[in-house]
């Protein structure tokens, strides 16, 4: 029979919009874009301390599409407690564009010759609230940056290459290498 002690147990908790948890033995029904699917197209399914929790499928969630989550509990007589809707975001699995270098100043005899002055470096097509990173030695070691240049100093040829991470982790690729002198 199910009673108030019944619906109180019948939870459904959201887990970092990639899947969620619902109590061990719920019945659970999946909508995307409010039509019903397949539960395990999308999600997989781990049991532990009484909770069954679903993960999202790679690549499964991608765009912008809704995900509408319901499940309820049905005891043996048949009767059902539903619990909350849950709404998870779609999950963001594609890389952020690849930012592009440029010398804040050329400054040598030729405009575009790669000769400067100042070792400063702008970096274009940033994503906001991400983050980035310069290598100088071909992408073995990388450096954090912060605001949209940095400056790398001392005389001599010079290479920079720059990624950057969307909030959701996702890497872009590298790009290509800026030379000057």
């Amino acid at each position: 029979m199910i009673n108030a002690a019944a619906d109180a147990n019948a939870t459904l908790a959201n887990t970092y919009d990639q899947g969620f948890s619902v109590v061990a033995g719920a019945s659970v029904t999946v909508s995307v874009a409010g039509s019903p699917v397949v539960l395990a197209e999308y999600f997989t399914l781990a049991s532990a301390d009484e909770k069954d929790t679903y993960t999202a499928k790679a690549g499964k969630f991608a765009g912008t599409e809704a995900v509408v989550v319901n499940a309820s509990l049905t005891d043996a007589a048949g009767n059902t407690a539903n619990a909350q809707a849950v709404t998870l975001k779609a999950m963001d699995t594609q890389g952020p564009t690849t930012p592009a270098l440029a010398l804040a100043s050329d400054s040598g005899v030729v405009n575009n010759d790669a000769i400067t002055n100042s070792g400063v470096v702008n970096v274009a097509g940033l994503e906001t609230g991400g983050s980035w990173q310069y290598s100088t030695d071909g992408g073995t070691r990388w450096t954090t940056g912060t605001g949209t240049s940095f400056e790398l100093t001392g005389d001599g040829s010079k290479s920079a290459q720059v990624r950057q991470t969307d909030q959701a982790g996702n890497v872009s690729a590298t790009s290509g290498a800026l030379a000057f002198t």
